[in-house]
């Protein structure tokens, strides 16, 4: 009887050792489950977090796209999400260039229309001076043609300005040394046209009317050829 009761004893305790063993491992294989269920639902999250920075690019809200990023780039990234992130950083900067670009060359277009617009103003203003020269008499001719000049060389200067802020230093250089030559031949045609009337009264109106034409023409042509 003590026998029996001693194997039975002995069977109850493998018994109980064995499902001991196996509680413990079905732990183990529930805990890793749980690790990879809470990867690919992390990898999922990541994949459509970054499917939302690529709507956000398409929609221009780069504001709100590089946000997402710099917060995807806090959390562990395989090599393929890390690839795409880059990518989409990539457009980003291209979209962010291409959208500054548009700007300056709208501003440049608006900045050359503005002076076109100011130019034909200043020849509607000075129509105003041809009763001047309708009166007939010398004093008021002279006054009008010094005006002439004066205005479109003030304009001519603040064109020069405006220049100076657009070009290359190398270009600006270019542009003075064909000043130079232009200023010479400005005052040679305006000596030319006014020889005819040498001495005469006449002879200084002819001049400043000459250098107020070649200097409008001048200011018409920087805008065109030079203004951005």
């Amino acid at each position: 009887m003590k026998k029996i009761l001693g194997v039975l004893v002995l069977v109850l305790a493998l018994v109980t050792v064995g499902c001991g063993k196996s509680t413990v491992k079905n732990t183990d294989n529930d805990t890793s489950k749980t690790k990879i269920e809470d990867k690919v639902k992390v990898k999922e999250e990541v994949d459509n977090s970054i499917n939302k920075v690529s709507s956000l690019i398409d929609e221009k809200k780069y504001g709100e796209a590089k946000a997402l990023i710099e917060h995807l780039n806090s959390k562990e990234l395989d090599e393929t999400q890390k690839a795409n992130i880059n990518k989409l950083k990539g457009r980003i900067d291209s979209e962010l260039a291409k959208t500054e670009k548009e700007k300056n060359k709208d501003k440049k277009a608006s900045k050359k229309k503005e002076y076109r617009v100011k130019l034909d103003k200043i020849q509607l203003e000075l129509k105003a001076l041809d009763e001047k020269d309708a009166s007939g008499t010398t004093l008021y001719m002279r006054q009008a043609a010094n005006e002439r000049y004066k205005r479109w060389d003030d304009a001519l200067n603040e064109i020069y300005g405006v220049l100076k802020g657009q070009l290359s230093a190398s270009d600006m250089k270019k542009l003075q040394s064909e000043e130079i030559r232009w200023i010479s031949n400005r005052d040679a045609k305006a000596k030319e046209e006014s020889s005819s009337m040498k001495g005469g009264t006449m002879e200084p109106v002819i001049y400043m009317n000459s250098m107020a034409n070649t200097t409008k023409n001048r200011c018409y042509e920087l805008v065109e050829k030079y203004m951005q």
